[in-house]
């Protein structure tokens, strides 16, 4: 490729990022969601406690250490908070391009891909969220490509022709098989499911085990061992907070139904997107056999006009452009030749065990061939897509372990972007790849013309400021505040928890829009999550004293009913207190005791 070509490319993929970075930055200052909240509480706090705190928010620390830094650099606000999730959402697009080109797909393929994750509505979601996820699909895609660079030096590399195995071979760098430990470990430390990358990652090392000879297994298998090992010993001080997750598993679980099998395989449009693609190509391909047909009748019809040299020389251009399939085939059969050869030699009742094991081993390698040569590619990205969603899917269907959300799963979500673009580009040439290309692009953008960008907070959260300015009205100052939170983890208010538990439950009032200092946060769930876990009856008579001693309280949420309330807050022997609830927005309501007890101060 000439230096032009290069100059080219970069341009393109420097257009793409910048391209993205506006698809992305409208939605930089919106207003927080819970899960964002909770983020926000995690790095509120000193750097010392940043740990525990992600902990208690059931993820390991890395991400919020780099956001604590980050914040304490740009800003304690939404915009600050999210510079983290948006750097890496726009450099996840030049890393997919190098990621394409690793697994081999041509120049137009992976600028395709590039293309694609920049204006895929996932993506863009998750580099607007202040969270994770966009954080482990940049370093997941890094790790993949460096995975893929490891295989070339592998007997089988992705996307290379069978006469290449086992000529050229050598020991990759050691900077990239350090770069893979460190960035498969580092993935850990940004989510624990992150981890997931590995799987068919492990799984294509052992189907390439089965195609080295026997002789040589030990010695091709032994880096990927010790590698593993490395990266085992570099995760290792995450156990303790691993641990400590792990057993909150049923709690985790307790909000959601263990999705069905078609369900899930379409999270992220994975399947959808990997049948619009077959389809996609199968129709390019019938475009250009047409098209060939139609050169082909041109070449008959002026032949007499053009000679034998002319047809020749088409002829010896279309050899030169076409795959050599029929050639790898034929190296692919040879073991199997060589195999017959000797069981017939020998006698089918002679033949020794070794014979006919190195007999079927050559007709698994047969077997196998087709999947490693132009179309290795094409079958990693397969196992890229669907293994980690059957492992989690399988998992949670034996509850071992439910996976909560598909964005637990976003090691796989650019995947099915890469299949699109591999099957577009992989055979389609003039006119054909430029309809391909814009079909790719439409494909990908229908879900965003429909239900656009998430740049606007779903409701309540967009109303969460206001609520929150009206409860710190100065008539309402010295009011506790019950708080109706939707985490999860409130139905463990019984229990001895730590000190840091209920901020951390009252993070969306106590961290960036905060309810004035000094007033008593008490919360509640805002559901019964499970028969036992503490119900929101059970968190307001635990809340009765200070509400009691005040008179009334605000109630963010729905409200209990009147005589519900009033009946957790009456002490036993005493009579029935009456109980007003004023609402001062949607969602906020003044609760006020009108019948105050003795011990009980009167209200203004």
């Amino acid at each position: 490729m000439n230096q032009s070509a290069h100059r080219g490319i970069l341009a393109g993929v420097l257009g793409l990022t910048c391209l993205a970075l506006l698809v992305r930055l409208p939605g930089l200052g919106r207003t927080f969601w819970l899960d964002e909240y909770a983020t926000a509480w995690v790095v509120q706090g000193p750097w010392s406690e940043v740990p525990a705190r992600a902990a208690l928010n059931n993820q390991p620390p890395l991400y919020f250490a780099l956001t604590w830094w980050v914040a304490r650099g740009v800003g304690y606000h939404e915009a600050g908070l999210r510079l983290v999730s948006l750097l890496a959402g726009v450099g996840l697009v030049p890393a997919a391009w190098w990621l394409a080109r690793q697994l081999g797909l041509t120049s137009a393929g992976a600028l395709l891909s590039a293309a694609l994750v920049a204006v895929d509505r996932h993506c863009v979601a998750m580099s607007l969220e202040v969270r994770p996820y966009a954080c482990v699909q940049l370093l997941a895609a890094l790790q993949l490509a460096l995975f893929a660079k490891l295989l070339r030096h592998t007997t089988t590399p992705i996307g290379a022709p069978l006469e290449r195995d086992l000529v050229g071979s050598q020991s990759p760098q050691t900077w990239v098989w350090v770069g893979w430990i460190c960035s498969s470990a580092l993935l850990l430390y940004l989510h624990f499911l992150a981890g997931l990358i590995l799987i068919p990652q492990v799984a294509w090392v052992l189907l390439l085990g089965l195609r080295t000879p026997r002789s040589q297994l030990w010695r091709e298998l032994l880096p990927w061992a010790s590698a593993g090992l490395a990266i085992a010993l570099l995760a290792s001080p995450l156990t303790a907070t691993f641990l400590e997750v792990h057993g909150h598993r049923k709690m985790l679980a307790s909000w959601i139904r263990n999705p069905n099998l078609l369900e899930w395989l379409g999270a992220a449009y994975s399947l959808p997107l990997v049948v619009a693609g077959s389809l996609l190509a199968w129709g390019l391909d019938v475009l250009d056999r047409s098209t060939d047909q139609h050169r082909a009748e041109f070449h008959q019809a002026t032949s007499d006009s053009l000679g034998a040299a002319a047809l020749d020389h088409s002829d010896q251009e279309r050899s030169e452009t076409s795959p050599p399939s029929l050639s790898r085939d034929l190296a692919a059969a040879q073991p199997v030749r060589e195999s017959a050869e000797v069981l017939a030699a020998d006698g089918s009742s002679q033949a020794s065990w070794r014979t006919l094991t190195h007999a079927c081993q050559s007709r698994l390698q047969f077997l196998l061939a087709p999947a490693f040569h132009h179309q290795a590619t094409c079958w990693f990205l397969l196992n890229w897509i669907f293994l980690p969603l059957l492992v989690t899917w399988g998992l949670g269907y034996c509850g071992i372990m439910t996976v909560t959300s598909p964005r637990y799963l976003v090691t796989m979500w650019i995947a099915p972007l890469l299949w699109v673009a591999e099957r577009v580009t992989r055979s389609a040439t003039g006119k054909s790849e430029w309809f391909g290309v814009a079909a790719s692009l439409l494909l990908v953008l229908i879900p965003c013309l429909a239900k656009g960008y998430h740049y606007r907070p779903s409701t309540p959260w967009a109303e969460l400021p206001r609520l929150v300015a009206r409860a710190n009205a100065a008539e309402f100052q010295r009011l506790p505040v019950l708080y109706a939170t939707q985490l999860v983890e409130a139905q463990q208010l019984d229990n001895d928890v730590q000190p840091q538990f209920r901020e951390y439950l009252a993070s969306p009032v106590s961290t960036l829009h905060p309810l004035s200092p000094g007033r008593a946060i008490l919360p509640i769930p805002n559901r019964t999550w499970s028969p036992t876990g503490t119900t929101p009856s059970r968190a307001v008579a635990l809340a009765a004293a200070p509400i009691r001693a005040a008179g009334g309280c605000l109630w963010f949420g729905q409200p209990l009913a009147v005589d519900e309330l009033a009946e957790l807050w009456r002490r036993p022997g005493e009579p029935p207190l009456k109980v007003e609830v004023r609402p001062l927005a949607e969602l906020l309501f003044h609760c006020h005791i009108t019948q105050p007890t003795p011990g009980t101060s009167k209200l203004r």
